[in-house]
C-alpha cells in the first residue's frame, strides 16, 4: 500500500506555509515571513497545476454540502477533475517548491506546524493519488477513505467565519494568514464585537468605518467598567481605574495589528465581567 507522503500534498503544503507566515509574523520575523509569502504566491497562484489541485483537495475537506447525496455528487466531479491534471508538470512544481521549502525555510520547521485537520487532508490527498493511479491501495481501504470524505462533505456547513466571508477581491492568503494568526492568539469562539472588528479590519477599505467599530468598542468597555466600580472597595476601584486610563490612552487613528489587538482584549474585558455579574 502506497505511504501518504505530506509534502507532496498540495493542500498541506498550503496550510504548512500558512502557519509559517503566521508564525513570523508573531515571532517578528519579517525576512521569513516574506520568504513564505513570496512562495505561496509564486506556486499557488492561479493557472498552476498546484493551484487547481488545492483547490480540488480544499473542496474535499472544508467545503461542507449539507447532505449525502449531494456528497457523493462532489466525489464523482472529483473523481473526474482529478485526471484532468498535467502530471508532469504537477509533479515539476510540487519538486520546486520543496527544494524551495527546504533550502529557504529548512524542513524541519515548516513541515512540523500543526494543522488540525491533517488527516482529512491526508485522506483527500491520497484518494486523489488513487483515482490518478498514482497509489496502490486496497478497496477496502479505498471504500474507507471515500466513506470518511462523503461523511466530511455531508456535514451541515459551520456558522458564517473570518475565513469565508472575505471579498473576492482581497487577497485569500491575507485572510488566511490574518484568521491564522488570530486564531493562535484567541482559542476560543470571537465574540459578535471581536468578528465585526476583525472583519471591517480585513476587508473594509473603509478604514473610518473600522475606526467607528473600534472607538465604539472603546466606549462600551469604559462604561462596563464604571459601573463595574459601583459596590467595590477603594483597592479594587483604584486597580480598575488603572485599567480605565489605559482604555481611554487607546486611540484608533493608526490602525495596524497590534492597535487591534488592544481593542479585541477591550471586548474580553467587557465579556469576563459581564459573565460575572
Amino acid at each position: 500500500m502506497t505511504k501518504h507522503n505530506k509534502k507532496r500534498n498540495s493542500g498541506l503544503l498550503y496550510e504548512f506555509l500558512v502557519r509559517s507566515i503566521s508564525r513570523a509574523m508573531i515571532e517578528n520575523n519579517q525576512d521569513r515571513e516574506d520568504i513564505a509569502r513570496d512562495l505561496v504566491h509564486k506556486y499557488f497562484k492561479k493557472g498552476t497545476e498546484i493551484h487547481r489541485e488545492f483547490r480540488l483537495i480544499n473542496a474535499l475537506v472544508n467545503v461542507p454540502v449539507g447532505n449525502e447525496n449531494l456528497a457523493h455528487t462532489v466525489i464523482h466531479e472529483a473523481r473526474a477533475a482529478a485526471n484532468k491534471f498535467d502530471a508532469d508538470i504537477l509533479n515539476k512544481e510540487k519538486s520546486t517548491l520543496i527544494r524551495e521549502i527546504n533550502h529557504k525555510l529548512g524542513s524541519s520547521t515548516v513541515y512540523a506546524e500543526a494543522v488540525p485537520n491533517y488527516r482529512d487532508y491526508a485522506t483527500a490527498g491520497t484518494i486523489l493519488s488513487y483515482w490518478r493511479n498514482e497509489a496502490d491501495l486496497d478497496i477496502s481501504t479505498v471504500i474507507n477513505y471515500e466513506s470518511q470524505i462523503v461523511e466530511n462533505l455531508s456535514r451541515a456547513p459551520e456558522e458564517s467565519d473570518i475565513e469565508s466571508e472575505y471579498d473576492e477581491q482581497v487577497d485569500p492568503l491575507v485572510v488566511k494568514v490574518m484568521a491564522e494568526k488570530l486564531n493562535r492568539k484567541y482559542s476560543s469562539k470571537m465574540s459578535t464585537d471581536q468578528m465585526g472588528l476583525i472583519k471591517s479590519y480585513i476587508f473594509s477599505e473603509n478604514k473610518d468605518q473600522t475606526r467607528v467599530i473600534a472607538e465604539s468598542i472603546k466606549t462600551k468597555a469604559l462604561k462596563t467598567l464604571s459601573s463595574y466600580t459601583e459596590g467595590k472597595g477603594a483597592e479594587e476601584n483604584e486597580k480598575i481605574q488603572e485599567v480605565i486610563d489605559l482604555i481611554n490612552s487607546q486611540t484608533a487613528k493608526e490602525l495596524n495589528d497590534e492597535t487591534l489587538t488592544r481593542f479585541l482584549q477591550m471586548t474580553q474585558i467587557v465579556q469576563e465581567i459581564e459573565g460575572n455579574q
